[in-house]
C-alpha cells in the first residue's frame, strides 16, 4: 500500500510539471485571473514597448510612474508583459524586468 501511495504522489508531481503549473502562481492565490505576479516600476518615466525587444518600438501611450501597479501576465527572457488594471481591458505592454521590482 505504501508503494502505491508513493507512486501516486510521484505521478501527481510529474503531472503538475507537465501541465505547466508555475509554482509561484500557487504561492499567491489572491492574484487576479491570468496574472502571475505584481510588480512596480523602480523609477519615474519607465518606458513601455509594444513587444519583448527594444526593436519592437515604444508604446505611444506614455511611460509608467513609480506608483503604478504592473499586473504581470507573462515573462519572456528579461521582459515582462503586463497590464496596469486589475481586470483585462484589452491592452498590455512590455518592459524590462530590470526596470521593475516586486510589489
Amino acid at each position: 500500500m505504501k508503494l502505491g501511495f508513493l507512486a501516486l504522489v510521484g505521478f501527481l508531481v510529474v503531472l503538475g510539471y507537465q501541465s505547466g503549473v508555475d509554482q509561484a502562481e500557487d504561492a499567491s492565490p489572491n492574484l487576479p485571473p491570468g496574472v502571475i505576479e505584481m510588480r512596480a516600476p523602480v523609477s519615474a518615466d519607465t518606458p513601455v514597448w509594444t513587444g519583448p525587444s527594444e526593436d519592437s518600438g515604444r508604446d505611444t501611450g506614455g511611460e509608467l510612474t513609480q506608483s503604478e501597479t504592473l499586473y504581470v501576465l507573462e515573462r519572456r527572457g528579461g521582459w515582462i508583459r503586463f497590464r496596469v488594471t486589475e481586470q483585462d481591458v484589452g491592452w498590455s505592454g512590455w518592459t524590462k524586468v530590470s526596470l521593475t521590482r516586486p510589489k
